[in-house]
C-alpha cells in the first residue's frame, strides 16, 4: 500500500510539474516531451497486450479465461451493446458528446 500511495503521488507531482511546463511554454514542450514515433508504437503494444483479456471478459470469462463468471450469451451481448454504443457515440456524437465514448460504453455495459 505504501508503494502505491507513493507511486500515485510521484505521479500527482509529475503532472503538475508538465502542466506547469505546458502553462509556460505551450503544447511545443509536450511535442518536443513525447515524440509521436514514440507514443504511437508504445499504445499499440499496449492495446496489443491487454486484447486477450478484453477478449476473455467479453467471452465472461476471468482474465485468464480460466473460470467463467457469465455465461457466454450474456457476456457477448453486454460486450455488443457496449461496442455498439462506444462506436454510435464515437461516429455520431456532436461536440462534447464525442469526447465521452468510453465513458458512455462503461455505463451502457
Amino acid at each position: 500500500m505504501p508503494a502505491t500511495l507513493g507511486g500515485l503521488a510521484a505521479s500527482g507531482l509529475l503532472y503538475v510539474a508538465l502542466s506547469i511546463a505546458v502553462r509556460i511554454g505551450g503544447v511545443g514542450v509536450l511535442h518536443r516531451i513525447l515524440l509521436p514515433i514514440v507514443t504511437g508504437p508504445a499504445i499499440m503494444v499496449i492495446g496489443i497486450i491487454l486484447a486477450p483479456v478484453a477478449v476473455n471478459m467479453a467471452m465472461g470469462k476471468t482474465r485468464d479465461g480460466e473460470v467463467e463468471l457469465v455465461s457466454y450469451g450474456i457476456a457477448i451481448g453486454v460486450a455488443s451493446l457496449a461496442f455498439a454504443v462506444t462506436a454510435g457515440c464515437s461516429l455520431l456524437g456532436r461536440g462534447f458528446l464525442r469526447l465521452l465514448p468510453i465513458l458512455f460504453g462503461i455505463g451502457a455495459g
